[in-house]
C-alpha cells in the first residue's frame, strides 16, 4: 500500500472514532438542554400565568421551530 492510502484510511478512522462521536453528541445534548432551559425561563418571565406543562410545550415548540 502506498503512504497516501494509509493516510486516507487513518483520516477515515479518525472521523468515525466512537469516543469523538460520543463527545460531540454529549455536547449537542448539553446545548439543547441549555437552549430549552433558557426558553423556559424566558417564557415563565413573559407569561407568568401559564402552567408548567404549557411552558414546556411552548419552549420545545420554539426550539423545534428554530431548528427547521
Amino acid at each position: 500500500m502506498t503512504l497516501n492510502i494509509l493516510k486516507e484510511r487513518s483520516k477515515e478512522q479518525q472521523l468515525f472514532d466512537a469516543a469523538k462521536i460520543e463527545k460531540k453528541l454529549r455536547i449537542a445534548e448539553e446545548l439543547f438542554e441549555l437552549a430549552y432551559e433558557t426558553k423556559r425561563f424566558l417564557l415563565k418571565k413573559k407569561y407568568p400565568l401559564l402552567s408548567q406543562q404549557e411552558i414546556n410545550h411552548k419552549a420545545y415548540g420554539l426550539i423545534e421551530k428554530g431548528c427547521a
